[in-house]
């Protein structure tokens, strides 16, 4: 795949038509569509039922080939220098490919349910219960199979109360009653220290995730509450990665050493306290951001 790149580097993913694509790059878009068909039950955020996966999107799949395929190879890790640090490594590597393993047989599971419940979704906006197919996704079992008489209504509800909830930061540890805090953002020259969990030093602009599916340009510094399996494509084309939380041990922190690519996580604020195009300079190895360019252009701004 990586040797059709050439031929559509220089598009952006976001512009790529797949119809396009297949014409311009046959090879390349014939192994496309076989990794899509191998892998099209994964994708950005893809325990939550509600999200699309890549045999929804495989413009998100695309994305993050592409942004991999600009970024620079990771440097080979140095080999260990005794028969303890050998053995120690492959029981670690046998320990993430179970794990692995395992993830996607949840996440073949997953789909099948994601698949029943759209059917359902798309009965009721047939019957007029729901407004539309993805509406199902705000009922319970119950509900799905015995809709109440104000369907429509709860559904309104509650997609009002997740929007309320979805942009409010919570703190990592927090009691009732709790009410959010104003949190002064970093100024220039000032360092958002954390545990540094992958060495290396890289500079690159803010781009704040609140969702794995999330607009992300190759070379930005991902900046996120926490990452799982679902974020791991970004990891190919960021220049480093920031969070909130995490430890040696998490997941931000591992595939940002499979990338050999700078990580801190366990920095708290973050989110809250970096902006959405600041260049920064995230260090790996002291644990530290520190912010050396003002905005020049907000990746979220319109244009």
């Amino acid at each position: 795949i990586r040797s059709q790149l050439g031929k559509v580097h220089e598009v952006s993913p976001r512009e790529v038509v797949l119809d396009k694509l297949r014409s311009d790059a046959p090879t390349f878009a014939a192994k496309f569509d076989r990794m899509v068909a191998e892998c099209g039950h994964r994708g950005p955020g893809e325990t939550e039922l509600s999200n699309p996966v890549y045999a929804d999107a495989p413009e998100l799949l695309l994305r993050s080939v592409l942004g991999s395929g600009r970024a620079e190879p990771p440097a080979p890790a140095a080999s260990a220098r005794s028969p303890l640090a050998r053995a120690l490594t492959k029981v670690a590597v046998s320990a993430i490919e179970r794990r692995e393993r395992g993830r996607d047989l949840c996440m073949r599971i997953t789909y099948e349910l994601r698949l029943a419940l759209r059917e359902w979704g798309r009965r009721l906006a047939e019957r007029k219960t729901l407004a539309s197919a993805d509406d199902v996704h705000y009922l319970s079992v119950d509900e799905i199979y015995c809709p109440p008489a104000d369907t429509r209504e709860l559904v309104t509800r509650r997609r009002a109360e997740r929007t309320r909830l979805a942009a409010l930061d919570f703190p990592v540890h927090f009691t009732q009653p709790w009410t959010p805090d104003a949190v002064t953002a970093v100024s220039r020259d000032e360092v958002l220290t954390g545990q540094a969990v992958s060495p290396g030093t890289a500079r690159g602009l803010v781009r704040i995730l609140g969702h794995p599916d999330d607009d992300f340009e190759p070379g930005e510094v991902l900046v996120a509450n926490v990452t799982d399996t679902g974020w791991t494509p970004f990891f190919g084309c960021a220049a480093a990665i920031v969070t909130n939380v995490g430890g040696p041990m998490s997941h931000a922190a591992i595939v940002a050493r499979e990338f050999g690519i700078p990580a801190v996580v366990n920095t708290k604020t973050a989110t809250q306290q970096l902006k959405n195009g600041e260049l920064v300079e995230v260090d790996g190895t002291a644990g530290t951001v520190r912010i050396i360019g003002d905005i020049t252009h907000d990746p979220h701004s319109a244009g």
